[in-house]
């Protein structure tokens, strides 16, 4: 897994999606010349952003590395929990720390490897659930000091006000779920509650400082970014965020998620049994070579190659499955007392991780189900606690390993996937060879398809027509879908991180966000359009930036992904006459 560790990292040196990338890189490049937002992963992610000098390729290597290493430290100290923490090799546990850690890299079933609100808030959840494992764990409670009292309920703290930056619902979801766990977590200790407490308010009005200089300029910001998410969220409702939607797994995953739940109890009612750990894995490498030969050949011949579900977020219940049988069996075939303070507190532990995945989806507008399954390396460590607890040392040895396994299967299956078929792009990453630069002052060195190089060169050679520079320069992106095109050449996505379209009310979303910009900046701002393209907003917004009401002739590009004719169209020769006839619409209709 640290050879796969490896390619994911390299492999985040190629590709780039102009949607959803291009969104979470407008907001992180500038976070305050946006008035409005529900999330604040800009402000968090900028310095880190600036310090390497906006190099995208870095900036996604750190944030899959960083992700890992917050799961393998959670996943160790899981594995290490214990009343007496055992003599075993810690070798053996940090290799099969690293392989339970690997299913971190789920977060990449899309393949946006750029951080965002999603990477964000699982990063935030992974510190939280540090600082719980870290609340009496032997380790911790073996040495003396600041360390032993405080530093748990600071981490759980500062991972709580992380969340909340990124994703306000999940924040309220985690605070619910967390505070009571917290008592048994704790031990119903009311000063280290309050530590955290004090350490989530702290973070959060320090990037309240750093973003609006003061908390009522922050508490604007979100009711204004409130508004504007009722032009294009599905639904706002409490019940609509707390619904869980169904997977509707087919019945070739289907079948293997059972197998593989039934396969991993057998092993682990087989070691329980006092089985040698050989022949436990014999049993789990016949398992899985009996249900590849059956799916492969029973159910439809040939069927390998089409093994990848779509979406493919789905395919995590194979490792749910197995997850979900050793923690049963731990708790159930235990070797110790379970009523006694240290097995609440791991009760509390093990339900807050369970629930951690569907805390991290709470408030999408896509399939909670899906979306959870990015999150799912809570499930992992939550087996691996478990089991390290209520089972011998031997047993517990089997029991995570088969959870390891499967972990690392199953992450190579579906991120390879990913790889093989990224979000929103033409080619897979390892056909990705044609080098550009792109970013702010053109300082990421990316390797893309030929099609999205030939794009980002004729935009180029189009600004060079009209006699400018695209760095820095304002441009509003009214194809509906191509955000990343600005960040990509190194110009400010004027209104909105990303004009949205597609949606029944973009039009309105996209005037309320126009109203926002004073009018001089929009008579400056270099235009990109698609009118043919179905997302693409409409022509009459130009009225709002004192152009025309009709398209204004631009130079014709191809656009990255589908052959749909872009235009770039430069600013106003006459900024004044723009600025005044901008100026003009908003008085006569009030900004509607």
């Amino acid at each position: 897994m640290i050879l796969f560790t490896a390619i994911v990292i390299e492999r985040c040196g190629h590709g780039f999606d102009f949607s959803d990338e291009g969104y979470y890189l407008n907001s992180i490049v500038n976070p305050w010349q946006y008035t409005y937002s529900t999330t604040q992963f800009g402000i968090v992610y900028h310095p880190l952003f600036r310090m390497l000098c906006f190099d995208i390729v870095a900036f996604r290597q750190i944030n899959v590395i960083s992700t890992v290493a917050l799961a393998l430290v959670l996943i160790w100290l899981n594995i290490r929990r214990s009343d007496i923490v055992s003599p075993r090799n810690w070798i053996d546990d940090v290799s099969i720390s690293i392989a339970l850690a690997s299913s971190s890299l789920l977060f990449l079933s899309y393949w946006l490897p750029t951080p965002s609100y999603n990477s964000l808030t699982l990063q935030g959840l992974l510190v939280v659930a540090i600082g719980f494992s870290a609340a009496g764990h032997p380790l911790i409670v073996s040495n003396d000091g600041v360390l032993r009292r405080f530093a748990p309920a600071v981490l759980v703290g500062l991972g709580g006000a992380l969340v909340f930056l990124a994703k306000p619902p999940s924040a309220v979801l985690l605070a619910t779920v967390a505070t009571p766990l917290a008592m048994v977590i704790f031990d119903r200790r009311v000063g280290y509650i309050s530590a955290a407490v004090v350490t989530s308010i702290a973070t959060i009005l320090i990037m309240s400082f750093a973003l609006d200089g003061n908390p009522s300029a922050t508490v604007a910001r979100y009711q204004e970014g409130i508004k504007a998410a009722e032009y294009l969220a599905p639904t706002t409702s409490l019940y609509g965020m707390l619904r869980f939607d169904g997977l509707n797994l087919g019945t070739k995953l289907q079948f293997l998620t059972i197998l593989s739940g039934v396969a991993a109890a057998a092993i682990a009612v087989h070691a329980k049994l006092g089985k040698s750990m050989a022949s436990a894995f014999a049993l789990l490498l016949a398992a899985i070579v009996c249900s590849v030969s059956i799916v492969s050949y029973g159910i439809s011949p040939g069927l390998l190659p089409m093994l990848l579900p779509e979406p493919p977020e789905t395919a995590v219940v194979v490792l749910a499955a197995p997850c979900i049988a050793i923690i049963a069996i731990a708790v159930f075939c235990r070797d110790r007392r379970i009523f006694d303070v240290a097995a609440l507190r791991i009760f509390a532990l093990v339900l807050f991780l369970i629930l951690c995945p569907y805390i991290f989806a709470f408030g999408t507008g896509g399939k909670t189900a899906h979306h959870s399954g990015l999150a799912i390396v809570f499930w992992p460590a939550a087996a691996a606690l478990a089991a390290a607890f209520f089972a011998d040392t031997r047993t517990a040895s089997i029991y995570v390993s088969i959870v390891a396994l499967i972990s690392a299967l199953v992450t190579v299956w579906l991120v390879g996937h990913a790889m093989h078929k990224p979000y929103r792009q033409n080619a897979p990453l390892y056909a990705q060879a044609e080098l550009v630069r792109i970013g702010p002052n053109r300082t990421t060195s990316l390797k893309v398809d030929s099609n999205t190089a030939r794009y980002l060169r004729e935009l180029e050679a189009a600004a060079v027509g009209a006699g400018s520079s695209l760095n820095g320069a304002a441009i509003l992106d009214m194809t509906g879908g191509h955000p990343g095109t600005i960040f990509a050449l190194g110009g400010r996505a004027i209104g909105a991180p990303w004009m949205i379209g597609g949606y029944p009310r973009s039009h309105d979303f996209a005037a309320f966000s126009l109203n926002l910009v004073p009018c001089r900046m929009l008579a400056r701002t270099w235009l990109l359009t698609s009118p043919s393209d179905d997302r693409a907003l409409s022509g009459n917004l130009l009225q709002r930036i004192g152009w025309s009401a009709h398209p204004v002739a631009g130079r014709k590009v191809g656009g990255p992904v589908l052959p749909v004719p872009q235009y770039l169209v430069a600013p106003p020769s006459d900024t004044d006459g723009a600025t005044n006839r901008c100026e003009r619409f908003r008085e006569t209709s009030d900004g509607q």
